[in-house]
């Protein structure tokens, strides 16, 4: 713990989630930690001292309070993708939901695969192939590679909105990511 007469910390390590998110909670709503220590710290000038300090029970709803205004924890709308292996390829499908019996749709054109040539000396650090990994966990629950991929190769990405088109780009190395443009990239686009 942090004090304030002689400034220093002392905070016993810890792996739980719930411990780190505590004491990151605690360390951004002390006053003890504020502009007086000329500490650059989280302030978001609506100070929750008051509120732990007060005897009525419903200012205790504080935590949640803290997780709506930090950004970061801030979402948006999501609709699921799934990497499938269909006739020994991968394809891109969603799942649709709306009648029965469920079937997958493709959805390749949301998607663009992106051939990354490495620089002279430079190599990718591990040389898993994503068929690979499906296999492998196909064997271990004695799965078909298909189902194995339906079930183990969903991700969930941010939804269109408002008539807006969104194509991913996707790498087996690298991810899923959206190229993003400004106005500085036309102007240094070969």
């Amino acid at each position: 713990m942090f004090d304030p007469q002689s400034h220093e910390t002392h905070a016993n390590k810890t792996t739980s989630f719930l411990v780190q998110e505590h004491r990151a909670l605690r360390f951004t709503l002390e006053k003890t930690m504020g502009e007086k220590y000329k500490l650059p710290l989280y302030r978001n000038y609506k100070e929750a001292n008051l509120w732990w300090r007060s005897s009525k029970s419903y200012d205790a709803n504080w935590n949640a309070e803290f997780i709506r205004q930090t950004e970061f924890r801030q979402s948006q709308p999501q609709e699921a993708f799934t990497l499938r292996v269909e006739d020994e390829t991968l394809c891109w499908s969603q799942l649709d939901t709306s009648r029965k019996p469920y079937c997958y749709v493709s959805k390749q054109t949301r998607f663009s695969h992106d051939d990354i040539t490495l620089a002279a000396g430079c190599h990718w650090w591990f040389s898993h192939s994503v068929i690979g990994v499906y296999q492998h966990y196909a064997d271990a629950l004695n799965f078909s590679l298909q189902k194995a991929s339906e079930q183990l190769g969903e991700v969930g990405l941010r939804a269109e909105q408002n008539e807006q088109s969104i194509t991913w780009s996707w790498h087996p190395q690298l991810g899923i990511y959206q190229n993003i443009t400004t106005k500085e990239d036309e102007w240094t686009a070969p």
